[in-house]
């Protein structure tokens, strides 16, 4: 009907983790690597990818709340589309559209929808064109 399979219990022996000549490891740990930035057939939904998309969602979400109540200038705020664009840099495309979305929405849950969109609209979409123009290089 097909391949038959067969499971097998391991020795005693087989178990150790070296054998006794001291060759290969019996056990090898088949954990994936851990991606770089940059790199192009990796898994977007990788842990890795999404921890920091969120860790830089909340940071440019704390960068606006500092300076909603603290507001410092002008210049404090060039740095909030900074974190969407290093996203979009380091993991591509989606990575940057989803720092930017779930920094409104976290701002949306914390200060309220209309904080949320005015976040995203100049600061969200300029962190995620910039991010793709510093992806693709342009001058």
């Amino acid at each position: 009907m097909g391949a038959e399979c067969r499971f097998t219990t391991p020795s005693v022996a087989s178990l150790s983790l070296y054998h006794f000549s001291m060759q290969e490891p019996v056990f090898r740990t088949s954990q994936p690597k851990s991606p770089l930035p940059g790199d192009v057939n990796v898994d977007p939904r990788h842990p890795r990818i999404m921890v920091e998309t969120a860790f830089l969602a909340s940071t440019s979400a704390l960068l606006w709340i500092l300076n909603f109540y603290f507001p410092i200038g002008p210049l404090f705020r060039m740095m909030f589309a900074l974190p969407t664009a290093i996203a979009y840099l380091r993991w591509g495309k989606r990575a940057g559209w989803m720092t930017a979305i779930v920094a409104a929405l976290l701002l949306g849950v914390l200060m309220g929808p209309p904080r949320g969109l005015l976040f995203f609209i100049p600061y969200g979409l300029l962190g995620v064109l910039l991010g793709g123009l510093w992806r693709a290089k342009a001058s």
